[in-house]
């Protein structure tokens, strides 16, 4: 397949040249796939979902359950055990508001994490933080000494937005499981680019956003384990979610429909089936061979130009598909934006929903180029062109 063709939005240009999109890790375009099951979802007619009893509603409902189906099987889970959301933010706070809602809610988490996977756990419970090295390496031996005071829940990501680091997850809960500690996992920053199977990496939890994986925007998909679901109650209240309601009372409906109170994103979850179908058609050995070949590329370009420091994994470790970086005497911002106006190339620059991490790092904003299965080499020395040029200007 001639990945590149499937995605229209590599036919736009500017000024005359074709955009180069390393923006990736923010969010991703959208395949051929995804736009033609949208486009056929509204031409032939939407209707709301479990409500209605004629034939489009029941059409429509059964389209948004098959979804849910290949949805579930993508990830290794039961029908029962997928919830949709409307983003990865909105499902770690459906979790954490449940929880704390159980009883005092005790959580190890790092500085590491997206600002979604931090900031609930501070205003809902009371936070112990995880230690991690330069790398972005969470410390295991610290993590078992503070599993030692018996926490509610340890969240974390398996790869890191900010510096691509992945985490040893399956160790992770492993050693959260002989504590007794639930584990959340947000793997937005992995799904599109390796497999996450539920049921072998042993989570109670797993969050995601459907923009992350070539889907529409909008959606997000919560995992919740069956056996972790027991007593956790709903966070949105209202239609849907419930069997029956009384003027004093109500009855909550089943699993996983009680956490999908008002009417979801049809037409997203829909879609995000269609990108999951797309993605799982290539197959993850040819997406993590091209893009680790791309990330590798652009690490060792970048450790090799003066006054260009490379934060995170080296060129040579395993690593998400992006690269941070700061360039000595530029703010990040400017950098970005010579990157897009002489050459269309557009990358990421700013802290990364990951501000805590940078004052780790004692770094103030940075860039970051991150990629997808669209990227090519060829965009890679494009960008390796104008930082060279950036930093010769600088140098002299």
């Amino acid at each position: 397949m001639n990945v590149r063709s499937e995605f229209p939005f590599l036919g736009r240009q500017v000024n005359g040249r074709p955009l180069v999109y390393f923006d990736n890790a923010a969010t991703t375009q959208k395949p051929r796939p995804v736009i033609a099951r949208l486009n056929g979802l509204y031409e032939s007619g939407l209707a709301n979902v479990h409500r209605s009893v004629n034939f489009l509603a029941d059409e429509v409902t059964a389209e948004f359950e098959q979804a849910r189906e290949t949805i579930a099987t993508f990830i290794g889970a039961s029908r029962s055990e997928v919830s949709f959301v409307s983003n990865a933010t909105q499902a770690i706070n459906l979790v954490c508001s449940g929880l704390a809602r159980q009883g005092p809610l005790r959580v190890l988490t790092t500085t590491l994490e997206h600002h979604a996977n931090l900031l609930p756990w501070q205003v809902y419970g009371r936070v112990s933080l995880v230690p991690w090295d330069e790398g972005g390496r969470i410390d295991l031996a610290a993590l078992r000494l503070l599993l030692r005071d018996r926490p509610t829940l340890l969240a974390v990501s398996s790869a890191s937005n900010f510096l691509g680091t992945l985490q040893p997850v399956r160790e992770i809960v492993r050693l959260c499981r002989e504590a007794d500690c639930l584990v959340l996992l947000d793997v937005s920053q992995s799904i599109a680019h390796q497999r996450c199977d539920v049921e072998d990496l042993g989570c109670d939890f797993m969050v995601f956003s459907s923009h992350k994986v070539y889907g529409p925007s909008g959606v997000g998909v919560l995992y919740i384990r069956n056996a972790t679901q027991r007593g956790l109650p709903p966070w949105i209240y209202g239609g849907s979610m419930v069997k029956e309601v009384r003027s004093d009372a109500f009855v909550l409906n089943d699993y996983p429909y009680r956490y999908e109170g008002g009417t979801p994103h049809i037409e997203g979850v829909i879609g995000l089936a269609a990108a999951l179908e797309f993605v799982e058609g290539l197959g993850f050995d040819a997406i993590a061979a091209h893009e680790t070949m791309l990330t590798r590329r652009v690490k060792r370009v970048v450790q090799a130009l003066p006054g260009v420091r490379l934060l995170g994994p080296a060129a040579d470790a395993p690593s998400a598909p992006l690269a941070a970086f700061d360039v000595r005497g530029m703010q990040a911002a400017a950098v970005a934006r010579i990157l897009a106006e002489r050459a269309n190339i557009i990358v990421r620059s700013g802290f990364h929903c990951a501000q805590p991490a940078h004052d780790r790092l004692h770094a103030g904003p940075t860039v970051r180029a991150s990629f997808g299965i669209y990227n090519t080499a060829e965009e890679v020395e494009s960008l390796a062109a104008v930082l060279d040029s950036v930093t010769q200007v600088i140098a002299s």
